[in-house]
């Protein structure tokens, strides 16, 4: 029973060590072989976050280039 109940930890602790999702490295590096998420870098850029954004600067953009074919065509410029 003893013998049985030994077999059957020493069993566990080497599937549990083969299932670790950390390992080292050649260089004796401890690293995980998990994807670890990274946050983007700060910046004052704003970003879209839905479609919507997306279709509000599509409009601004087309009224912006819609105005300056206006303004050109009444300075009397074919472009």
């Amino acid at each position: 029973m003893n013998k049985s109940i030994g077999w059957l930890l020493g069993g566990m602790l080497i599937l549990t060590g083969c299932s670790m999702p950390y390992s080292f490295d050649a260089d004796g590096n401890f690293y995980s072989q998990v994807p670890l998420a990274e946050k983007y870098p700060f910046t004052l850029q704003k970003k879209m976050q839905a479609g919507h954004h997306w279709n509000v600067l599509a409009q601004m953009e087309g009224d912006r280039i819609l105005d300056a074919l206006d303004a050109a065509q009444a300075a009397g410029g074919d472009r």
